[in-house]
Protein backbone atom coordinates (compact mmCIF):
# COMPACT_ATOMS: atom_id res chain seq x y z
CA UNK A 1 0.00 0.00 0.00
CA UNK A 2 2.65 2.54 0.90
CA UNK A 3 4.79 1.70 -2.18
CA UNK A 4 1.26 2.63 -4.11
CA UNK A 5 0.70 5.99 -2.33
CA UNK A 6 4.06 6.77 -3.23
CA UNK A 7 3.88 6.06 -6.58
CA UNK A 8 0.63 8.55 -7.39
CA UNK A 9 2.29 11.30 -4.69
CA UNK A 10 5.65 10.75 -7.17
CA UNK A 11 3.29 11.04 -10.32
CA UNK A 12 1.99 14.03 -9.01
CA UNK A 13 5.01 15.94 -8.36
CA UNK A 14 6.28 14.83 -11.99
CA UNK A 15 3.17 16.16 -13.96
CA UNK A 16 3.86 19.83 -12.19
CA UNK A 17 5.57 22.20 -14.68
CA UNK A 18 8.45 22.63 -13.19
CA UNK A 19 9.19 26.43 -10.71
CA UNK A 20 5.33 27.27 -10.55
CA UNK A 21 3.46 26.60 -7.83
CA UNK A 22 -0.13 27.64 -9.76
CA UNK A 23 -0.14 28.96 -13.32
CA UNK A 24 -0.20 32.47 -11.91
CA UNK A 25 2.91 32.40 -11.17
CA UNK A 26 4.54 30.93 -14.69
CA UNK A 27 4.99 33.18 -16.90
CA UNK A 28 4.65 30.80 -19.97
CA UNK A 29 0.49 31.72 -19.38
CA UNK A 30 1.63 35.49 -20.24
CA UNK A 31 1.44 37.18 -22.92
CA UNK A 32 4.45 37.59 -25.14
CA UNK A 33 4.52 41.33 -26.36
CA UNK A 34 5.35 41.94 -29.88
CA UNK A 35 2.93 39.23 -31.19
CA UNK A 36 0.69 41.49 -32.94
CA UNK A 37 2.35 41.23 -36.84
CA UNK A 38 2.43 37.62 -36.08
CA UNK A 39 -0.65 34.77 -38.01
CA UNK A 40 -3.47 33.54 -35.94
CA UNK A 41 -2.20 29.74 -35.01
CA UNK A 42 1.19 30.76 -35.27
CA UNK A 43 3.00 28.62 -32.40
CA UNK A 44 5.05 31.23 -29.87
CA UNK A 45 6.49 28.14 -28.11
CA UNK A 46 6.15 25.16 -25.97
CA UNK A 47 7.23 23.07 -23.46
CA UNK A 48 6.81 19.09 -23.18
CA UNK A 49 4.97 17.79 -20.02
CA UNK A 50 3.57 14.97 -18.62
CA UNK A 51 -0.48 14.67 -18.65
CA UNK A 52 -2.38 12.56 -15.84
CA UNK A 53 -5.39 10.27 -15.06
CA UNK A 54 -6.30 11.29 -11.68
CA UNK A 55 -2.42 11.60 -11.13
CA UNK A 56 -1.47 8.54 -13.12
CA UNK A 57 0.89 9.91 -16.21
CA UNK A 58 -1.36 9.22 -19.46
CA UNK A 59 0.72 7.11 -21.99
CA UNK A 60 0.91 9.55 -24.42
CA UNK A 61 3.41 12.34 -25.33
CA UNK A 62 2.90 15.96 -24.76
CA UNK A 63 3.45 19.12 -24.94
CA UNK A 64 1.95 22.45 -23.86
CA UNK A 65 1.75 24.67 -26.96
CA UNK A 66 1.55 28.77 -26.24
CA UNK A 67 0.18 30.47 -29.79
CA UNK A 68 -1.17 33.30 -30.90
CA UNK A 69 -4.77 34.38 -31.64
CA UNK A 70 -7.25 37.12 -30.88
CA UNK A 71 -9.72 37.13 -27.47
CA UNK A 72 -13.00 37.91 -27.79
CA UNK A 73 -12.12 42.21 -27.50
CA UNK A 74 -10.09 41.09 -31.15
CA UNK A 75 -6.70 42.08 -29.23
CA UNK A 76 -3.79 39.99 -29.87
CA UNK A 77 -3.37 36.86 -26.91
CA UNK A 78 -1.31 34.49 -26.63
CA UNK A 79 -3.85 31.23 -25.66
CA UNK A 80 -2.18 27.77 -24.78
CA UNK A 81 -3.10 24.18 -25.76
CA UNK A 82 -1.78 21.12 -24.76
CA UNK A 83 -1.02 18.46 -27.92
CA UNK A 84 -0.84 14.92 -27.18
CA UNK A 85 -0.29 11.83 -28.94
CA UNK A 86 -0.05 8.31 -28.93
CA UNK A 87 3.33 6.27 -28.21
CA UNK A 88 2.12 3.80 -30.47
CA UNK A 89 2.08 4.21 -34.15
CA UNK A 90 -1.31 4.88 -36.24
CA UNK A 91 -2.10 1.24 -37.90
CA UNK A 92 -6.04 2.93 -38.94
CA UNK A 93 -6.04 4.16 -42.70
CA UNK A 94 -5.37 7.46 -43.85
CA UNK A 95 -3.47 9.67 -41.35
CA UNK A 96 -3.90 9.83 -37.77
CA UNK A 97 -7.12 11.49 -37.00
CA UNK A 98 -7.32 14.64 -34.88
CA UNK A 99 -9.62 15.17 -32.27
CA UNK A 100 -9.88 18.67 -30.69
CA UNK A 101 -11.69 18.09 -27.34
CA UNK A 102 -12.96 21.04 -25.38
CA UNK A 103 -13.06 20.32 -21.64
CA UNK A 104 -15.78 22.20 -19.32
CA UNK A 105 -13.49 25.25 -18.20
CA UNK A 106 -16.20 26.47 -16.50
CA UNK A 107 -14.04 29.16 -14.50
CA UNK A 108 -12.41 32.38 -13.94
CA UNK A 109 -8.95 31.49 -12.51
CA UNK A 110 -6.07 30.09 -14.39
CA UNK A 111 -6.32 27.01 -12.51
CA UNK A 112 -9.51 26.26 -14.31
CA UNK A 113 -7.46 26.10 -17.36
CA UNK A 114 -7.22 22.60 -19.09
CA UNK A 115 -3.32 22.56 -19.83
CA UNK A 116 -3.22 23.15 -15.83
CA UNK A 117 -5.71 20.57 -15.09
CA UNK A 118 -4.27 17.83 -17.20
CA UNK A 119 -0.73 17.53 -15.41
CA UNK A 120 -2.26 17.96 -11.57
CA UNK A 121 -3.82 14.68 -11.21
CA UNK A 122 -6.02 14.39 -8.33
CA UNK A 123 -5.07 18.38 -7.02
CA UNK A 124 -7.14 19.65 -9.99
CA UNK A 125 -10.52 20.72 -9.65
CA UNK A 126 -13.18 18.07 -9.49
CA UNK A 127 -15.17 19.50 -11.64
CA UNK A 128 -12.82 18.74 -15.00
CA UNK A 129 -10.63 15.88 -13.77
CA UNK A 130 -12.98 13.15 -15.54
CA UNK A 131 -12.16 14.59 -18.78
CA UNK A 132 -8.83 13.07 -18.47
CA UNK A 133 -10.57 9.51 -18.82
CA UNK A 134 -12.09 10.93 -22.23
CA UNK A 135 -8.64 11.79 -23.18
CA UNK A 136 -7.40 9.25 -22.51
CA UNK A 137 -10.12 6.91 -24.08
CA UNK A 138 -9.45 9.05 -27.64
CA UNK A 139 -6.01 8.28 -26.91
CA UNK A 140 -6.26 4.74 -26.56
CA UNK A 141 -7.86 4.80 -30.04
CA UNK A 142 -5.18 6.26 -31.56
CA UNK A 143 -6.03 9.59 -32.12
CA UNK A 144 -4.04 12.96 -31.46
CA UNK A 145 -5.98 14.89 -28.81
CA UNK A 146 -5.80 18.91 -28.98
CA UNK A 147 -6.90 20.54 -25.61
CA UNK A 148 -7.64 24.05 -25.85
CA UNK A 149 -7.38 26.53 -23.34
CA UNK A 150 -9.96 28.36 -25.34
CA UNK A 151 -10.88 31.30 -22.59
CA UNK A 152 -7.37 32.43 -23.35
CA UNK A 153 -4.71 34.04 -20.22
CA UNK A 154 -7.47 36.09 -18.96
CA UNK A 155 -10.14 33.69 -18.01
CA UNK A 156 -12.65 35.10 -19.97
CA UNK A 157 -15.40 32.56 -19.59
CA UNK A 158 -18.71 32.32 -22.03
CA UNK A 159 -16.61 34.93 -24.86
CA UNK A 160 -18.23 34.02 -27.71
CA UNK A 161 -15.45 34.95 -30.43
CA UNK A 162 -13.06 34.88 -28.05
CA UNK A 163 -13.39 30.94 -27.20
CA UNK A 164 -14.50 29.96 -31.11
CA UNK A 165 -11.12 31.34 -32.09
CA UNK A 166 -9.30 29.84 -29.28
CA UNK A 167 -10.24 26.07 -30.50
CA UNK A 168 -9.76 27.13 -34.14
CA UNK A 169 -6.29 29.02 -33.38
CA UNK A 170 -5.40 26.01 -31.19
CA UNK A 171 -5.85 23.45 -33.92
CA UNK A 172 -3.67 25.43 -36.20
CA UNK A 173 -0.92 25.51 -33.98
CA UNK A 174 -1.02 21.91 -33.22
CA UNK A 175 -0.83 21.42 -36.75
CA UNK A 176 2.07 23.45 -37.44
CA UNK A 177 3.69 22.22 -34.35
CA UNK A 178 6.42 20.05 -36.15
CA UNK A 179 7.34 17.74 -33.00
CA UNK A 180 4.00 16.29 -32.77
CA UNK A 181 4.01 15.24 -36.26
CA UNK A 182 0.20 15.72 -37.55
CA UNK A 183 -0.45 15.14 -40.73
CA UNK A 184 -1.55 18.46 -42.51
CA UNK A 185 -4.36 16.16 -44.14
CA UNK A 186 -5.84 14.17 -41.02
CA UNK A 187 -9.19 14.38 -40.67
CA UNK A 188 -10.39 16.65 -37.55
CA UNK A 189 -12.99 16.57 -35.17
CA UNK A 190 -14.34 19.08 -32.36
CA UNK A 191 -16.12 17.63 -29.07
CA UNK A 192 -17.27 19.44 -26.34
CA UNK A 193 -19.97 18.64 -23.78
CA UNK A 194 -21.87 21.41 -21.09
CA UNK A 195 -19.15 24.22 -21.33
CA UNK A 196 -17.19 22.65 -23.71
CA UNK A 197 -19.69 21.96 -25.82
CA UNK A 198 -20.34 26.03 -26.11
CA UNK A 199 -16.97 26.41 -27.17
CA UNK A 200 -17.26 23.64 -29.49
CA UNK A 201 -19.99 25.15 -31.23
CA UNK A 202 -19.52 28.52 -31.87
CA UNK A 203 -16.05 27.22 -32.88
CA UNK A 204 -17.61 24.63 -35.56
CA UNK A 205 -20.39 27.88 -36.24
CA UNK A 206 -17.17 30.41 -37.42
CA UNK A 207 -15.07 28.15 -38.86
CA UNK A 208 -16.22 27.90 -42.29
CA UNK A 209 -15.68 31.37 -42.40
CA UNK A 210 -12.33 31.82 -39.77
CA UNK A 211 -10.58 28.78 -40.57
CA UNK A 212 -11.57 27.26 -43.81
CA UNK A 213 -7.99 25.84 -43.83
CA UNK A 214 -9.41 23.15 -41.44
CA UNK A 215 -11.33 20.44 -42.90
CA UNK A 216 -13.43 19.29 -39.81
CA UNK A 217 -14.97 16.01 -40.04
CA UNK A 218 -17.35 15.60 -37.46
CA UNK A 219 -18.97 17.79 -34.60
CA UNK A 220 -20.15 16.40 -31.43
CA UNK A 221 -22.16 18.37 -28.72
CA UNK A 222 -23.36 17.36 -25.53
CA UNK A 223 -25.49 19.00 -22.90
CA UNK A 224 -24.88 22.03 -25.05
CA UNK A 225 -26.14 25.42 -22.97
CA UNK A 226 -27.26 27.11 -26.44
CA UNK A 227 -28.73 30.07 -24.50
CA UNK A 228 -26.77 32.02 -21.55
CA UNK A 229 -29.44 33.76 -20.57
CA UNK A 230 -31.70 30.14 -20.67
CA UNK A 231 -28.90 28.54 -18.59
CA UNK A 232 -28.45 31.60 -16.05
CA UNK A 233 -32.25 30.67 -15.62
CA UNK A 234 -31.61 27.40 -15.10
CA UNK A 235 -28.88 27.94 -12.03
CA UNK A 236 -30.65 30.94 -10.58
CA UNK A 237 -31.66 30.10 -7.10
CA UNK A 238 -30.58 26.17 -7.67
CA UNK A 239 -27.74 24.40 -5.95
CA UNK A 240 -25.61 25.54 -8.50
CA UNK A 241 -26.44 29.18 -8.34
CA UNK A 242 -22.53 30.30 -7.64
CA UNK A 243 -21.70 29.78 -11.03
CA UNK A 244 -24.00 32.86 -11.66
CA UNK A 245 -21.17 35.32 -9.89
CA UNK A 246 -18.31 33.39 -12.18
CA UNK A 247 -20.63 33.83 -15.60
CA UNK A 248 -20.81 37.73 -14.41
CA UNK A 249 -17.38 38.33 -14.57
CA UNK A 250 -16.48 35.93 -17.03
CA UNK A 251 -18.76 38.46 -19.22
CA UNK A 252 -17.63 41.33 -17.88
CA UNK A 253 -14.24 40.20 -18.93
CA UNK A 254 -14.63 39.41 -22.23
CA UNK A 255 -17.59 42.47 -23.12
CA UNK A 256 -15.62 45.09 -21.07
CA UNK A 257 -17.08 47.77 -23.31
CA UNK A 258 -20.63 47.05 -21.69
CA UNK A 259 -19.60 48.09 -18.66
CA UNK A 260 -21.40 45.00 -16.52
CA UNK A 261 -19.60 46.13 -13.05
CA UNK A 262 -21.89 49.21 -13.64
CA UNK A 263 -25.14 47.15 -12.85
CA UNK A 264 -24.10 45.68 -9.64
CA UNK A 265 -25.67 46.51 -6.19
CA UNK A 266 -22.92 46.58 -3.15
CA UNK A 267 -23.57 42.78 -2.27
CA UNK A 268 -23.05 42.06 -5.87
CA UNK A 269 -19.39 43.93 -5.88
CA UNK A 270 -18.76 41.91 -2.53
CA UNK A 271 -19.83 38.64 -3.70
CA UNK A 272 -17.82 39.49 -7.22
CA UNK A 273 -14.66 39.78 -5.19
CA UNK A 274 -14.77 37.40 -3.37
CA UNK A 275 -14.73 35.21 -6.65
CA UNK A 276 -12.43 36.51 -9.12
CA UNK A 277 -10.19 33.28 -9.07
CA UNK A 278 -13.01 31.12 -8.79
CA UNK A 279 -13.92 27.34 -10.85
CA UNK A 280 -17.24 26.70 -10.79
CA UNK A 281 -16.78 23.99 -8.01
CA UNK A 282 -15.40 27.06 -5.67
CA UNK A 283 -18.11 29.75 -6.39
CA UNK A 284 -21.20 27.19 -6.13
CA UNK A 285 -19.32 26.64 -2.44
CA UNK A 286 -18.96 30.68 -1.81
CA UNK A 287 -22.53 31.24 -3.15
CA UNK A 288 -24.93 28.55 -2.03
CA UNK A 289 -28.63 29.26 -4.27
CA UNK A 290 -27.41 32.50 -5.91
CA UNK A 291 -29.72 34.32 -7.46
CA UNK A 292 -28.59 36.86 -10.22
CA UNK A 293 -30.89 39.85 -8.61
CA UNK A 294 -29.98 39.82 -5.41
CA UNK A 295 -26.97 41.32 -6.94
CA UNK A 296 -28.07 43.80 -9.21
CA UNK A 297 -29.24 47.23 -8.76
CA UNK A 298 -32.22 46.41 -10.72
CA UNK A 299 -33.40 43.09 -10.69
CA UNK A 300 -34.68 43.46 -14.03
CA UNK A 301 -32.01 44.88 -15.82
CA UNK A 302 -31.00 40.97 -17.68
CA UNK A 303 -34.10 41.14 -19.90
CA UNK A 304 -32.97 44.49 -20.93
CA UNK A 305 -30.01 46.45 -22.86
CA UNK A 306 -26.79 46.11 -22.24
CA UNK A 307 -27.63 41.98 -21.01
CA UNK A 308 -29.17 40.63 -23.96
CA UNK A 309 -26.70 42.49 -26.28
CA UNK A 310 -23.83 40.26 -23.87
CA UNK A 311 -26.00 37.39 -24.14
CA UNK A 312 -27.09 37.19 -27.70
CA UNK A 313 -23.02 37.31 -28.10
CA UNK A 314 -21.98 34.86 -25.91
CA UNK A 315 -24.93 31.98 -27.05
CA UNK A 316 -24.09 29.67 -29.49
CA UNK A 317 -27.94 29.83 -30.29
CA UNK A 318 -27.36 33.67 -31.66
CA UNK A 319 -23.86 33.17 -32.66
CA UNK A 320 -23.50 34.01 -36.47
CA UNK A 321 -22.91 30.54 -39.14
CA UNK A 322 -23.63 27.42 -39.50
CA UNK A 323 -21.18 24.52 -39.36
CA UNK A 324 -19.83 22.66 -42.46
CA UNK A 325 -19.65 19.52 -41.23
CA UNK A 326 -21.73 16.81 -39.65
CA UNK A 327 -23.06 17.27 -35.80
CA UNK A 328 -24.03 14.91 -33.92
CA UNK A 329 -25.96 16.29 -30.51
CA UNK A 330 -26.58 14.43 -27.19
CA UNK A 331 -28.49 16.01 -24.37
CA UNK A 332 -30.69 14.63 -21.54
CA UNK A 333 -34.91 15.64 -21.52
CA UNK A 334 -34.17 16.64 -17.98
CA UNK A 335 -30.94 18.72 -18.02
CA UNK A 336 -31.51 20.89 -14.96
CA UNK A 337 -28.48 22.95 -15.88
CA UNK A 338 -28.64 23.36 -19.36
CA UNK A 339 -32.08 23.82 -20.86
CA UNK A 340 -32.65 21.29 -23.43
CA UNK A 341 -35.40 23.86 -25.43
CA UNK A 342 -32.51 26.29 -26.46
CA UNK A 343 -30.16 23.42 -27.67
CA UNK A 344 -33.05 22.42 -30.32
CA UNK A 345 -33.79 25.57 -31.44
CA UNK A 346 -30.08 25.84 -32.60
CA UNK A 347 -30.38 22.52 -34.25
CA UNK A 348 -33.43 23.41 -35.98
CA UNK A 349 -31.47 26.16 -37.39
CA UNK A 350 -28.23 23.90 -38.54
CA UNK A 351 -30.79 21.26 -40.04
CA UNK A 352 -33.29 24.63 -41.88
CA UNK A 353 -29.44 25.54 -43.53
CA UNK A 354 -28.97 22.11 -44.34
CA UNK A 355 -26.40 21.09 -42.26
CA UNK A 356 -26.41 16.96 -41.50
CA UNK A 357 -27.45 16.44 -37.56
CA UNK A 358 -27.77 13.02 -35.85
CA UNK A 359 -29.83 14.19 -32.49
CA UNK A 360 -30.19 11.60 -29.08
CA UNK A 361 -32.40 12.42 -26.49
CA UNK A 362 -32.31 10.72 -23.54
CA UNK A 363 -34.13 11.00 -19.82
CA UNK A 364 -31.77 11.67 -17.02
CA UNK A 365 -30.16 15.12 -16.18
CA UNK A 366 -26.84 16.94 -16.88
CA UNK A 367 -24.29 14.87 -14.98
CA UNK A 368 -25.35 11.49 -16.10
CA UNK A 369 -25.89 11.80 -19.71
CA UNK A 370 -22.49 13.57 -19.75
CA UNK A 371 -21.54 9.61 -18.84
CA UNK A 372 -24.13 7.87 -20.70
CA UNK A 373 -23.94 9.54 -23.83
CA UNK A 374 -20.05 9.12 -24.60
CA UNK A 375 -20.31 6.20 -26.62
CA UNK A 376 -22.05 7.74 -29.08
CA UNK A 377 -20.23 10.60 -29.40
CA UNK A 378 -17.17 8.24 -29.96
CA UNK A 379 -18.96 6.28 -32.14
CA UNK A 380 -19.83 9.12 -34.31
CA UNK A 381 -16.63 10.51 -34.57
CA UNK A 382 -15.04 6.99 -35.51
CA UNK A 383 -17.32 7.05 -37.81
CA UNK A 384 -16.54 10.34 -39.42
CA UNK A 385 -13.06 9.52 -39.32
CA UNK A 386 -12.78 6.55 -41.26
CA UNK A 387 -14.87 8.43 -44.04
CA UNK A 388 -17.82 6.85 -43.71
CA UNK A 389 -21.44 8.69 -44.16
CA UNK A 390 -23.02 10.89 -41.65
CA UNK A 391 -26.46 9.73 -40.58
CA UNK A 392 -28.96 12.63 -41.44
CA UNK A 393 -31.91 12.77 -38.71
CA UNK A 394 -32.73 16.28 -38.94
CA UNK A 395 -36.07 16.02 -36.89
CA UNK A 396 -35.73 17.91 -33.42
CA UNK A 397 -38.71 18.04 -31.08
CA UNK A 398 -39.76 21.54 -30.19
CA UNK A 399 -40.01 20.67 -26.78
CA UNK A 400 -39.66 17.98 -24.36
CA UNK A 401 -43.60 17.48 -23.74
CA UNK A 402 -45.68 15.82 -26.14
CA UNK A 403 -46.20 18.40 -29.24
CA UNK A 404 -49.08 18.39 -31.42
CA UNK A 405 -48.39 17.79 -35.31
CA UNK A 406 -47.03 20.88 -37.01
CA UNK A 407 -50.06 21.24 -38.92
CA UNK A 408 -53.48 21.87 -37.09
CA UNK A 409 -55.92 19.20 -37.40
CA UNK A 410 -59.33 19.94 -39.49
CA UNK A 411 -62.14 20.48 -37.39
CA UNK A 412 -64.53 17.77 -37.96
CA UNK A 413 -67.97 19.14 -36.03
CA UNK A 414 -68.62 22.89 -36.02
CA UNK A 415 -68.27 24.74 -32.70
CA UNK A 416 -71.74 25.68 -31.58
CA UNK A 417 -70.60 28.23 -28.91
CA UNK A 418 -69.84 31.68 -29.95
CA UNK A 419 -66.93 31.89 -27.49
CA UNK A 420 -64.68 29.05 -26.54
CA UNK A 421 -62.25 29.39 -23.81
CA UNK A 422 -58.65 27.14 -24.01
CA UNK A 423 -57.02 26.56 -20.81
CA UNK A 424 -53.44 26.59 -21.50
CA UNK A 425 -52.00 22.91 -20.58
CA UNK A 426 -49.65 22.86 -17.51
CA UNK A 427 -46.59 21.59 -18.12
CA UNK A 428 -44.93 18.17 -16.33
CA UNK A 429 -41.57 20.37 -15.73
CA UNK A 430 -41.15 23.57 -14.53
CA UNK A 431 -43.50 26.65 -14.75
CA UNK A 432 -44.87 28.48 -17.30
CA UNK A 433 -43.00 31.88 -17.85
CA UNK A 434 -44.80 33.31 -20.86
CA UNK A 435 -47.89 32.75 -23.42
CA UNK A 436 -49.14 34.28 -26.21
CA UNK A 437 -51.84 33.57 -28.65
CA UNK A 438 -52.78 34.64 -31.92
CA UNK A 439 -56.71 34.15 -33.42
CA UNK A 440 -56.54 34.04 -37.25
CA UNK A 441 -53.56 35.81 -37.33
CA UNK A 442 -54.02 38.44 -34.51
CA UNK A 443 -52.61 38.67 -31.28
CA UNK A 444 -55.12 37.97 -28.44
CA UNK A 445 -55.06 38.48 -24.85
CA UNK A 446 -53.65 35.79 -22.26
CA UNK A 447 -55.27 35.66 -19.24
CA UNK A 448 -54.92 34.30 -15.46
CA UNK A 449 -58.11 32.38 -14.38
CA UNK A 450 -58.00 30.41 -11.28
CA UNK A 451 -54.36 30.30 -11.28
CA UNK A 452 -54.88 28.96 -14.97
CA UNK A 453 -53.64 30.94 -18.38
CA UNK A 454 -56.94 31.36 -20.54
CA UNK A 455 -57.27 32.53 -23.77
CA UNK A 456 -61.06 33.19 -24.78
CA UNK A 457 -62.11 33.22 -28.69
CA UNK A 458 -64.85 35.08 -29.54
CA UNK A 459 -66.47 33.10 -33.11
CA UNK A 460 -69.11 35.26 -33.18
CA UNK A 461 -68.94 37.60 -36.77
CA UNK A 462 -66.31 35.46 -38.22
CA UNK A 463 -66.24 36.00 -41.88
CA UNK A 464 -64.02 32.24 -42.63
CA UNK A 465 -65.08 29.10 -42.24
CA UNK A 466 -62.54 28.07 -40.07
CA UNK A 467 -61.21 30.27 -37.36
CA UNK A 468 -57.09 28.91 -36.41
CA UNK A 469 -55.62 29.62 -32.71
CA UNK A 470 -52.40 29.49 -31.68
CA UNK A 471 -50.40 29.35 -27.97
CA UNK A 472 -47.32 29.56 -27.67
CA UNK A 473 -45.28 28.69 -24.11
CA UNK A 474 -42.28 28.97 -22.84
CA UNK A 475 -41.24 27.62 -19.60
CA UNK A 476 -38.70 27.86 -16.25
CA UNK A 477 -37.04 24.79 -17.91
CA UNK A 478 -36.66 27.36 -21.06
CA UNK A 479 -38.62 24.84 -23.36
CA UNK A 480 -40.81 26.01 -25.87
CA UNK A 481 -44.22 24.30 -27.34
CA UNK A 482 -46.89 25.33 -29.43
CA UNK A 483 -50.62 24.27 -29.34
CA UNK A 484 -52.62 25.10 -32.67
CA UNK A 485 -55.78 24.08 -32.98
CA UNK A 486 -58.99 24.70 -36.03
CA UNK A 487 -62.49 25.75 -34.84
CA UNK A 488 -65.79 25.36 -37.48
CA UNK A 489 -68.37 28.25 -35.77
CA UNK A 490 -71.63 26.31 -36.79
CA UNK A 491 -73.65 27.95 -38.97
CA UNK A 492 -76.52 29.91 -37.52
CA UNK A 493 -80.06 28.10 -37.86
CA UNK A 494 -83.09 30.17 -39.97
Amino acid sequence: MKRVLLAVVLSALWAAPAGAASPKDDPFYGVPAGIEKLANGSVIDSRPVTATQFSIPIRAKAWQVRFKTQDTTGAASAYITTVLVPETPWTGGGPRPVLSYQMAEDGVGLKCAPSWVLTQGLAAPSNTTPDASTIAAALDRGWAVVVPDYQGPDSAWLGGDGQARGVLDGLRAARAFKPAGLDPQAPIGVWGYSGGAIASSTAAQLQPTYAPDLKLAGVALGGNNASIRGGLGAFDGSLFGGAIAIGFIGLDRAYPEYRLSDQLNDAGRAAIARSQDDCIIDAVTKHPALRASSFLKDPSALDGPPWTEVFRRASPLTFPGIPAAPVYDYHAVDDQLAPIGPSRLLLERYCRAGVTVQHREAPGEHFIEAVAGEAGAVAFLTARFAGQPALNTCRVPADPLPVPAAKPAAAKRCAANRVVTIRVRTPRRGRIVSATATVAGKRVAVRRVDGRHVVRVTLTGRRSATVRVRITVRTSTGARYVDQRTYRPCARRA
